[in-house]
């Protein structure tokens, strides 16, 4: 991972947990998400988009890595590439936990729970 620190990307000030993007932004008209079965003509786009979020983690923009891999993980639950795109975060969660930005990594993991399990997390 690129250490650059770029502007937009500082963890240091009290930023807003980071929201996913809008899944309907990537969402079929008619679907809440679907199945692999029913992505297989979206299957190179998909592939593009985790590339992008991969690029965009590469360079060290990792909020807007995260805005991509967030609209893979709910518009395309159960696809290999939200899968991905779900290790993904759990490892941008591991490296703000390492780097002192617990509550981001909480954030994250909190939001990932959520879309697996469809309830927010009660503390």
């Amino acid at each position: 991972m690129n250490d650059t620190v770029h502007p937009d990307t500082s963890d240091h000030a009290p930023a807003p947990a980071p929201a996913p993007a809008p899944a309907s932004s990537l969402r079929h008209e008619h679907g809440h998400g679907h199945g692999p079965e029913d992505c297989a003509a979206d299957a190179p786009v998909l592939r593009h988009l985790l590339a992008l979020g991969d690029h965009y983690r590469d360079e060290g923009l990792r909020r807007q890595a995260m805005d991509v891999y967030w609209s893979l993980v709910h518009g395309y639950p159960g696809t290999r590439e939200a899968q991905l795109a779900r290790q993904r975060l759990i490892q941008m969660a591991e490296d703000y936990d390492r780097e002192g930005s617990h509550r981001i990594a909480r954030d994250i993991y909190e939001q990932l729970l959520e879309a697996d399990c469809g309830d927010p997390v009660r503390t």
